[in-house]
């Protein structure tokens, strides 16, 4: 994604995605553009879900491709951005996920794509 790259270099972030591929495939491309990226769903096991979560949370990830399963409890407070790569199911869902930005005080933007092209 270009605009991590240009718009959040270096910068804490997560990304919603709609399915478990939509995730893999995030962190995938992410990565493959140097974006220090991991991922989270409720499919994967807890191993993983536990290391993954902890490799963002200390910083040697700097975005987290995510579906909705990822959220309860994270208190970051560096967390600048906060991007939907599909349609949320519900209003909630993004009064929720969207105030994990910004808990530090600072400037912190939330961003929607329309369509899998933006």
């Amino acid at each position: 994604m270009k605009l991590v790259a240009e718009d959040f270099p270096g910068r804490c972030g997560i990304i919603y995605c709609f399915s478990t591929r939509d995730v893999h495939d995030m962190a995938y491309f992410l990565k493959q553009r140097g974006n220090k990226a991991v991922y989270y769903h409720g499919q994967l096991d807890l191993y993983e879900k536990e290391r993954n979560a902890s490799t963002w949370q200390e910083g040697r990830a700097e975005v987290m491709c995510a579906t909705n399963a990822f959220g309860m409890g994270i208190d970051k407070n560096n967390v600048c951005f906060v991007m939907y790569h599909s349609i949320l199911k519900s209003i909630e869902d993004y009064l929720q996920e969207a105030g994990r930005a910004g808990r530090d005080g600072n400037i912190a933007r939330c961003i929607f794509f329309f369509r899998f092209g933006d």
